[in-house]
């Protein structure tokens, strides 16, 4: 898979469309894969608190519990705590970090975080099945499938593609010359 998709927004070129179907394939399968084991993992922590009935429910009260049993601290760009959580601010970038203790367990805060990973992970599977659908009808829409392709992808989806005039058969590829000599101007 390409490293720049790691990049939010990226554009990417394609030789032909096959390479781009083939991208977000690859995509698809690793979103699969990350929500297969982040629902193996939410299933453990589940187990282990018996709260596979009501999970929210007990998600809330866990919340709350920790919520009043937390101490607050003074209101400033360091250090809030709000929800069982501390936020470091700057103008450009917030960081919670989870204010465990006695009372709040750790896995309160992670299983919180499962649903909401698992659930936007979906929805992107979902988005992605749905670009591989537009791409596929392309060349029945007049597009050509040998030629080059333009992707702008945010956030490991495509957003939007443009497709060139040129295709690779078309290109002019460099050869290398071993033997070559360089004249000098006087």
């Amino acid at each position: 898979m390409r490293k720049e998709l790691a990049i939010s927004p990226v554009m990417l070129i394609f030789d032909n469309l096959d390479e781009l179907i083939s991208t977000i394939e690859e995509l698809i399968d690793l979103h699969k894969t990350m929500l297969a084991r982040y629902g193996d993992r939410l299933g453990v922590l589940l187990r282990e608190k018996g709260e596979v009935d009501s999970p929210q429910a007990s998600l809330r009260q866990d919340m709350e519990d920790s919520r009043r049993s937390q101490p607050r601290s003074r209101r400033g760009t360091e250090g809030n705590e709000e929800g069982g959580w501390m936020s470091f601010e700057t103008e450009e970038y917030t960081l919670k970090v989870a204010t465990t203790g006695p009372n709040s367990p750790q896995s309160t805060f992670t299983v919180s975080q499962l649903f909401k990973i698992t659930e936007a992970l979906k929805t992107k599977v979902t988005a992605l099945e749905i670009a591989r659908r537009f791409l596929t009808e392309l060349p029945s829409k007049g597009f050509k499938s040998d030629q080059k392709f333009l992707a702008v992808f945010r956030e490991g989806i495509p957003r939007q593609v443009i497709p060139t005039n040129e295709s690779v058969a078309q290109t002019k590829r460099f050869r290398y010359s071993d033997q070559f000599e360089i004249s000098i101007l006087e």
